[in-house]
């Protein structure tokens, strides 16, 4: 009777740790692309048969490219194994404004090692659900390897809804939710300047410093995000960077090169008192060398030393989206969940 019910209690834990070694093995293979079942069994300390094991059964999955045979030296002959990084892909899709109206939707399949195995570009009239519906459908058949779907748009998500967003179709709807629904896939969302921010620490190794990053569209009010202690901080209810909300009498939607640096001598102060970060960085069509030293001058002037950051110019805000974005689907799509059939 005790061993019975040992026996049922323990099944799942045995199921998780194998699920776990195997998880140890895929996260391997992906950073160092061959290696022998010996040179596994040494790097992540299980035996020998384990790993054997396990390799058959991620075989069997369809995990792993042929075996390669390497030349014996008079014992018995070795395999190396290798990831076949078709086995699972990441739908990315970025949805923003460009002038004279029209908006864009970029669209990036990127496979397990965040490499991207294609980019494409999507003019649309009007952004709203359908128009991602369409892409989604289109991309599942020419890549059906689509395990994970990422989407990245100048709003938030509270609550399950979109709100404060620039597109006026998609504000009040489950978006998360009904992508879950209609593809039975993991969805990751995210605001765009939070992307952006992430994208940026990421590509400056800066994983332990305090950043705002700040992005001025033509037409629209800044946007913001805000890194802490290594990770996005989006506040209680996803709102931290609605900086248009801020009660300063600036119009957004008509900005000239004088009147920019203007809002910028109130605006960045404020961030600083807000956030006290160590990297300001800035991204916008108004944004040039000029105009920051002119800030920094002037918060030289009104603020203490300590409180002032170094100041830093993006050139490349949807390059700091798209390395954002990757990183964050990729930690939804490499899970257990994805690969485990049992």
């Amino acid at each position: 009777m005790t061993a019975a019910v040992h026996h049922h209690t323990g099944t799942p834990d045995t199921k998780d740790l194998r699920q776990h070694h195997m998880q140890m093995i895929r996260n391997l293979l992906l950073r160092e692309d061959s290696l022998t079942v010996k040179a596994i069994s040494q790097k992540i300390g299980l035996s020998i048969v384990t790993v054997g094991a396990l390799l058959q059964q991620m075989s069997s999955y369809g995990e792993l490219l042929p075996a390669r045979r390497l030349p014996s030296e008079g014992g018995r002959p070795a395999y190396c194994y290798s990831y076949d990084l078709s086995f699972a892909y990441a739908l990315v899709l970025n949805a923003f404004h460009v002038a004279h109206g029209m908006n864009n939707i970029t669209i990036q399949v990127v496979n397990l090692k965040g490499r991207i195995i294609h980019n494409d570009r999507r003019v649309v009239q009007d952004v709203d659900i359908e128009v991602f519906d369409t892409i989604i459908d289109d991309m599942l058949v020419r890549f059906p390897a689509i395990r994970t779907l990422g989407f990245v748009l100048p709003g938030e998500e509270f609550r399950g809804v979109v709100t404060c967003g620039d597109f006026e179709a998609l504000n009040g709807i489950p978006f998360s939710e009904h992508m879950m629904e209609r593809y039975g896939l993991p969805v990751y969302f995210d605001n765009d300047v939070n992307a952006a921010v992430q994208g940026f620490c990421a590509k400056q190794h800066m994983f332990d410093a305090s950043v705002v990053y700040l992005f001025f569209p033509e037409g629209f009010p800044p946007g913001g995000g805000v890194f802490l202690k290594g990770e996005v901080y989006s506040g209680a209810s996803n709102f931290v960077g609605e900086f248009g909300f801020l009660p300063f009498d600036i119009d957004w939607k008509h900005v000239g090169k004088k009147t920019f640096r203007e809002y910028l001598h109130i605006l960045v102060p404020t961030i600083c008192c807000l956030y006290n970060p160590d990297i300001l960085v800035l991204n916008g069509n108004l944004v040039d060398k000029d105009c920051v030293g002119e800030l920094n001058e002037h918060c030289a002037k009104i603020l203490p030393p300590s409180s002032i950051p170094e100041f830093a110019i993006s050139a490349d805000f949807l390059w700091d989206i798209s390395e954002g974005a990757i990183s964050g689907v990729l930690g939804l799509l490499n899970r257990p969940e994805t690969f485990c059939k049992e």
